[in-house]
């Protein structure tokens, strides 16, 4: 089944700077993921019902991470074979994935502070490499992947102690897959669909 990796740090607040040349990329990269981090921790810290930060951490997703590219990405040469319907509804389910989530471990970073450590090219994007303390857990090491793309930061990857959550995801996607005829696409987005309707019918909202 597709993997429960949580995405929460890697949701960055959209910065509403215009492109700037490729030599400043990795300061804007670097002031991108800081501000991402002030977002979230006003979601998380906020009152109210779980439904409300629901909402806003949806719209911080569907600003500011390259939800379709990483989606893309996760499914890899599967896209290649699936029907255009099967890519919409794959993605959608991906998006809706993305969002629970996120919004689903929102209580397990409350108080949560992090500092850049440094930031260099991968790959043509950029890393943005980071601390993060949580009270009562251990310090964690996270990279951010910032990519321009499209003419603006957003968020392609995200590596957690040396591991990259688009590459698991791909290989989890592919395992459904395989696991059910070998190429049929539409297996895993069953299976994806079934599993998000039993999350949904366990959150309280």
């Amino acid at each position: 089944m597709p993997t429960r990796r949580s995405l929460l740090f890697s949701v960055p607040f959209l910065l509403a700077a215009s492109r700037v040349p490729a030599a400043d990329e990795a300061t804007e990269a670097a002031q991108f993921v800081k501000q991402t981090g002030d977002a979230i921790r006003q979601v998380v810290d906020q009152p109210g019902p779980m439904s409300d930060k629901r909402g806003a951490l949806a719209q911080i997703v569907d600003q500011a991470v390259d939800v379709d590219g990483i989606g893309r990405f996760a499914l890899g040469r599967f896209w290649n074979v699936a029907t255009p319907a099967q890519r919409q509804a794959y993605l959608s389910l991906f998006h809706q994935f993305l969002v629970f989530n996120v919004t689903g471990r929102l209580g397990q970073y409350k108080g949560a502070t992090f500092t850049i450590d440094r930031t260099e090219p991968m790959n043509g994007d950029m890393a943005v490499s980071t601390t993060i303390h949580t009270p009562g857990q251990p310090t964690a090491n996270m990279q951010w992947i910032v990519g321009f793309a499209s003419g603006r930061p957003q968020i392609v990857d995200l590596v957690a102690e040396g591991t990259s959550m688009r590459v698991t995801q791909r290989s989890d996607y592919a395992s459904v897959i395989t696991r059910n005829g070998g190429e049929d696409v539409q297996a895993l987005i069953d299976a994806m669909r079934a599993q998000l309707t039993r999350l949904q019918g366990g959150s309280n909202g």
